[in-house]
């Protein structure tokens, strides 16, 4: 009301400015949106959700799904809250034209949402047209279960490490090959996973599907071609898988990042320091290794490719090889691209570091944002391959069809052993 008070003192002193200042003082009354950086390409989402008869009010219900506001895909980041009526709400803006594929869940995967038979559901999917009210109604939740199939193969060994650079504990898995038994003067190199629930054993992964690492390292382990004379280029090796833990977020990610209205992540250096300073010369001490760089590589997806990255251009005196699957390169406005400008590989890297990176053609929540993640390693790659010279074997691969998945992940893990191990590239 005031604005218009003013408008009516300045029409009557100054009549010919009238249509001027009216156009002004409207867009200053009405213009708290732009002021505010709304956007008239995005469009708010309100989720209306309502769920199984049973469920108590004391639960907390999250939605985990594809965009960075979702965790992407943690089942315990982005909480909507109950209300009066017993059904749990919450707004989302995004981009118009985002293609959002989502779930719901009660904080973990083991509690997600299933058919009315128990079944798992396809994930909930929409595209992003304008501001729209969704109304879910969730059949019933997974059901607790007294065992899954174990799908681990081999001599696999796990021990609780304590660290105290973390300040807390880590499940360290370790799976031996064929040839520790058989031989006890051979010295293997060291692959190390990152989100290690996920590698060996469907039983205990977050998402119920593995990488089937100890199943690629076995076939790799039969080939006639890897023998003992081939172990120090690194045919046949020691895998090692670190479990994450609820601070994965901010453990993998080298810089700060705004997520779902919160600063999270930026540990990635102290996280760096547990793999080199305390993890490894462990390994080292208790197994027959190869712990020169060159033979220890680091392996990771999502943003464990990110952590790989990272540990790629800041220790590869320790770490020489890298498998970063997926790596989320949008983290921290693109950081891991814009630190690789500044990279100044090690002139002693004999033989050259070997960098595996690759993305799915399916990743990403729009056509876009796809686009954009394709473009992202693309551009890495140039920036790494100029900066790294003759000291990097870099391979980089952009996979059609291929999803944000474990299932994907396992897929590839094959040839990116092969790559790393024997220095193998795969065929067009």
């Amino acid at each position: 009301m005031q604005c218009f008070k003013n408008l009516l003192s300045v029409c009557n002193s100054s009549p010919r400015w009238f249509v001027t200042v009216f156009v002004c003082c409207w867009i200053a009354c009405q213009g708290v949106g732009i002021a505010l950086g709304e956007s008239s390409d995005d469009a708010t989402l309100r989720f209306v959700v309502d769920v199984p008869e049973g469920t108590t009010k004391e639960t907390s219900l999250f939605m985990a799904g594809n965009v960075d506001a979702l965790g992407p895909w943690q089942p315990n980041v982005f909480r909507l809250q109950r209300n009066e009526s017993g059904k749990y709400e919450a707004t989302l803006s995004l981009p118009v034209g985002t293609r959002l594929e989502y779930k719901f869940t009660r904080g973990s995967w083991a509690s997600v949402e299933k058919s009315l038979d128990g079944a798992e559901i396809t994930n909930r999917r929409l595209t992003v047209e304008q501001d729209a009210t969704i109304e879910v109604r969730i059949a019933a939740w997974a059901k607790p279960v007294a065992s899954r199939i174990n799908t681990a193969i081999g001599d696999i060994r796990w021990r609780s490490f304590s660290s105290e650079i973390l300040g807390g504990e880590r499940r360290i898995t370790v799976w031996l090959p064929p040839q520790f038994q058989s031989s006890s003067d051979i010295r293997f190199p060291v692959v190390y996973f990152l989100d290690g629930q996920n590698v060996f054993d469907s039983a205990r992964s977050a998402f119920g599907s593995e990488w089937k690492a100890d199943e690629a390292a076995s076939e790799l382990a039969r080939e006639p071609t890897v023998d003992a004379t081939k172990l120090a280029a690194g045919g046949v090796a020691i895998l090692v898988a670190i479990d994450n833990s609820p601070n994965r977020m901010d453990e993998y990610t080298p810089t700060v990042h705004s997520l779902n209205g919160r600063q999270v992540g930026g540990k990635a250096d102290m996280y760096l320091r547990f793999l080199a300073d305390e993890l490894k010369p462990w390994i080292d001490a208790q197994f027959p290794t190869l712990a020169e760089p060159q033979h220890t590589t680091l392996v990771g997806s999502s943003l464990g490719g990110l952590m790989v990255l990272h540990a790629m251009t800041n220790r590869s005196d320790v770490f020489g090889n890298g498998i970063a699957m997926s790596p989320s390169l949008f983290w921290g406005d693109r950081a891991a691209i814009q630190a690789a400008k500044s990279w100044s590989p090690s002139t002693k890297a004999n033989p050259p570091i070997r960098l595996w990176i690759d993305m799915g053609t399916r990743e990403g929540s729009s056509e876009a944002g796809r686009g954009l993640l394709i473009e992202g390693i693309q551009e890495l790659a140039k920036i790494l391959t100029d900066r790294g010279g003759k000291q990097l074997q870099l391979h980089v691969s952009v996979v059609d069809g291929a999803e944000h998945r474990e299932t994907a992940w396992a897929e590839r893990l094959p040839s990116a052993l092969r790559f790393v191990l024997l220095g193998v590239t795969p065929s067009p």
